[in-house]
């Protein structure tokens, strides 16, 4: 019923991209209510259903912020070549801009964490983080069955990145690795806990 209610507080536009979201998760089968199917023909197949979709979903995860700390450093060396801001902005229209982002696309990110540990220092705990990150990103991304993966491709820190402590440990790590490289990020979110919330839920139409 509270649900329900929350639902009716929705513009059409917020309750459109909701129904979209859920039926984006039953297409890619990532709904929980799609094991309860099985709760009276099939009880056995709750367990391997449920488990299935926690592996699709923490591959999804460690994939995207794989990528993003990968865009990071493409963005760090983007500016060291163009500067940035206005700078930046400008060359992104230009041919030598456009090449340089080809050649990125083309290199690994421990190779790009290289070319940037050349004009800047990177604390050697990040180093160490991103290097985790790539490995288990390289385990999850190039293994359809987890059980061909040795354990250490799938061990965070101690813990299986299925489970709720090793994906905490993951994202904390992830978590650092952003605030070092964008430190105008740790800013704003601090701004934002003082802030009244308000409005928080604020959900505008484009």
């Amino acid at each position: 019923m509270r649900r329900d209610t929350r639902r009716a507080t929705l513009s059409k536009y917020q309750a459109r991209t909701l129904r979209e979201y859920e039926h984006l998760l039953k297409v890619t089968g990532l709904n929980p209510d799609r094991v309860l199917q099985f709760a009276e023909d099939d009880p056995e197949a709750i367990v391997p259903t449920l488990r299935s979709m926690t592996d699709q979903a923490i591959r999804g995860d460690v994939i995207l912020e794989y990528t993003m700390i990968d865009m990071e450093l493409d963005f760090i060396l983007l500016g060291h070549f163009f500067g940035s801001d206005k700078n930046l902005r400008a060359a992104s229209r230009t041919r030598r801009y456009k090449t340089l982002q080809l050649i990125l696309q083309n290199v690994y990110l421990m190779q790009k964490l290289s070319i940037v540990r050349t004009f800047k220092e990177v604390p050697k705990g990040i180093v160490s983080k991103i290097a985790m990150v790539n490995d288990l990103r390289n385990g999850l991304a190039h293994a359809f069955f987890i059980s061909d993966l040795r354990a250490s491709k799938r061990i965070y820190k101690g813990h299986s990145i299925f489970t709720r402590k090793g994906l905490e440990a993951f994202h904390e790590d992830v978590q650092e690795i952003r605030y070092f490289f964008m430190p105008w990020l740790r800013r704003l979110l601090d701004e934002d806990k003082d802030e009244p919330q308000e409005h928080a839920g604020d959900f505008r139409e484009p």
